[in-house]
């Protein structure tokens, strides 16, 4: 069999008046698209380093170099770890101040406190001027070790489940057990009756 004869027929633009247009498009061919139109490229641009600022300098500080210890005032001793203070057990004898003249004190955890007071101090060179007595509390009454005075507690026995408030100790005397004694060769400043005073604290008169 024959191969078909095709023709194809080209249709050519037409000119009138001095004008030109394109014939439309076949249908259902895609539309023109438009060349897109190229970009400039962006220059690349130096980072820009900011130099750093010089820091301020450290101020003097108050705080004592690490591991020195430092006596607060208040009986205690700390050293400076990180900024923050961090409290030993103990002070070295060094960092504590003397007794005050004519203050009793006594031994308590290896060191000396007066009376009154209560202050951690450096020993006197004989030994602590006074002796806490064996115990410190006798039935409800106990000694206060700040002020060497007593003061009674109460008890209150309260209903199952209800909720009571007993009232704050009472001061009242010490009785002779309770009294702080005078170390050996310490006398008392004045006696008053029966009962022994150094200085405005009252101690036991028994030897």
């Amino acid at each position: 069999m024959a191969a078909p004869f095709v023709v194809t027929l080209a249709v050519s633009a037409c000119t009138r008046g001095g004008t030109t247009s394109n014939p439309p498009p076949p249908t259902g061919a895609p539309p023109p698209t438009a060349t897109p139109t190229p970009t400039a490229t962006p220059t690349p641009t130096n980072p820009v380093t900011v130099a750093p600022t010089a820091s301020a300098a450290p101020t003097s500080s108050a705080e004592p170099p690490p591991g020195d210890l430092v006596y607060d005032g208040f009986g205690s001793c700390y050293r400076m770890v990180n900024g923050e203070k961090k409290y030993v057990p103990t002070c070295p004898d060094s960092l504590l101040p003397e007794a005050p003249e004519g203050r009793l004190t006594y031994g308590f955890a290896g060191h000396c406190r007066t009376v009154p007071g209560g202050s951690t101090v450096r020993c006197p060179e004989g030994g602590p001027t006074a002796v806490l007595p064996a115990k410190t509390s006798k039935g409800d009454v106990h000694l206060r070790l700040g002020n060497m005075t007593c003061a009674e507690s109460h008890t209150m026995h309260c209903p199952k489940g209800a909720f009571c408030n007993p009232p704050p100790p009472t001061p009242v005397p010490c009785p002779p057990e309770l009294l702080l004694k005078l170390a050996p060769g310490v006398k008392p400043t004045r006696t008053e009756g029966n009962a022994c005073f150094y200085d405005r604290v009252r101690v036991s008169c028994s030897k």
